[in-house]
């Protein structure tokens, strides 16, 4: 394992991939949305499982889905601030063993009517920008064997779970 500033790596000794933290990929891509906001306060909520393995994924461009995904909730909660929850845990999804980094923010939310194009290109719910994040969000995830889904929130707020394959 080598250990490079804030980051983990180590190579799978069978596909020769890098793996990665993704606990450690969500706090980078969390760090520069934090300190250059200047919108409401916004209280960050860490829950973060102990001894989660590491994953085979290109830390550059899942830091830039974490940047994307927060930026988004801190935007969606705008000048009334609010809570953004990130939690990182091991789980098994359709029978695959991984990790799952769920952002959860307390803004609006997603509308019913958005819910199932929210991954399409050229779909936005804001008055500026084309709508291409969440689609190359999406793009990544699938490159990495991975997934993202629209979490079913109780109460405000939007959510997201991506979930990163052990292999």
């Amino acid at each position: 394992m080598i250990e490079l500033g804030h980051t983990c790596f180590t190579k799978d000794p069978v596909s020769g991939q890098l793996r990665y933290d993704p606990e450690k990929a969500a706090r980078i891509g969390l760090r520069p949305v934090e300190e250059q906001w200047r919108g409401g306060k916004v209280t960050v909520e860490r829950v973060y499982q102990e001894d989660l393995p590491l994953v085979p994924l290109d830390a550059t461009l899942c830091e830039q889905v974490f940047v994307n995904l927060v930026q988004n909730a801190f935007e969606a909660m705008g000048e009334e601030g609010g809570v953004l929850r990130l939690e990182v845990a091991r789980r098994e999804i359709e029978d695959r063993h991984g990790v799952e980094v769920r952002i959860q923010d307390s803004g609006p939310g997603v509308a019913p009517e958005f819910r199932d194009q929210i991954f399409n290109p050229f779909v936005t719910t804001k008055s500026s920008g084309v709508g291409l994040g969440l689609s190359i969000v999406s793009q990544i995830m699938d490159e990495h064997h991975g997934s993202i889904r629209l979490l079913d929130t109780s109460g405000p707020g939007a959510g997201f779970g991506l979930f990163f394959p052990l292999s």
